[in-house]
């Protein structure tokens, strides 16, 4: 199995300008004192250490991260609100590992490459812990339900701090961004308002850009190699964006990091503070005929 914990791994470069330079970071956990941004070479216990979303201990025994399923799919057609719209949604668990480069996972497709895909939405996580919370929706939830290529144990929203980088298999994925719920999730469940439920429940999942390309299978363990130390996970992101929207001071917080945001969100955020509340409808539901 590839992603062996205990493994010394080589730091994959920042990007250039990117959200990891000249960003303090630290690695902590049951051998804070000891590691330092996944050497575990002084470790106590020899293995990698364990990252927190906010630079804190963790507390206790670490929660274990691997791949549960890896998943692609071909670009298809949904039917909304009286008309065809093309979705890649439906995915279907790969039998073995899958190559992933910078523009996501050999033989996944994007429908709509304006708003999906690309270097910074290479790959999209989602945590297999909320697939309980789903059990009581109409229609059979088995994953991959939620059009994310890893299904992923042991890290949440609330656990991904933006700029944090994982070995993954024998690639190194950094989290860039929550997931903005569209309402394709709705037209592929059938469900007139799971966007809305998605969305406001925070069970979203997250984008991650591929710094080392490789290969992700099943069962590989996600190691954390550095978090960055402000602490802003995709949960918050998500938070001040998406449903606290009259959060002007969490708002001010996100925009003293500005290089952590895509830049239409840096824009929508800037102009609230203005006073210029954002839309969300036509996300959310879709154009109507």
């Amino acid at each position: 199995m590839s992603g062996i914990v205990g493994q010394r791994r080589p730091r994959p470069p920042d990007r250039q300008g990117g959200v990891n330079a000249a960003r303090p970071e630290r690695c902590v956990g049951d051998d804070a004192g000891a590691c330092h941004l996944g050497n575990v070479e002084n470790s106590a216990s020899g293995r990698a250490p364990s990252c927190g979303p906010r630079g804190a201990p963790t507390g206790g025994r670490r929660r274990a991260m691997r791949v549960l399923i890896v998943s692609v799919g071909d670009t298809d057609s949904l039917r909304w609100n009286g008309r065809t719209v093309p979705s890649a949604m439906a995915k279907v668990p790969a039998r073995g590992p899958v190559e992933v480069g910078t523009l996501g996972f050999l033989g996944d497709e994007q429908a709509d490459r304006k708003n999906h895909g690309g270097p910074d939405k290479a790959v999209l996580l989602y945590p297999g812990e909320h697939y309980r919370a789903w059990e009581h929706l109409p229609d059979d939830v088995e994953r991959p339900a939620f059009g994310e290529n890893i299904t992923v144990e042991g890290i949440l929203e609330s656990d991904a701090v933006i700029g944090a980088v994982y070995a993954v298999g024998t690639a190194v994925l950094q989290v860039s961004q929550p997931r903005r719920p569209c309402f394709k999730l709705a037209a592929h469940h059938g469900i007139h308002d799971m966007a809305v439920r998605v969305q406001n429940t925070g069970r979203t999942g997250f984008y991650a850009r591929v710094l080392q390309p490789g290969r992700i299978g099943g069962g590989d363990v996600v190691e954390a190699i550095r978090v960055p130390e402000h602490g802003i996970t995709a949960a918050e992101v998500h938070r001040v964006l998406n449903i606290d929207r009259d959060d002007l001071p969490a708002a001010r917080r996100l925009l003293t990091t500005p290089d952590l945001l895509p830049d239409s969100w840096v824009t929508i955020l800037r102009r609230r503070l203005d006073g210029q509340l954002d839309e969300q409808s036509a996300r959310l539901h879709g154009a109507k005929n």
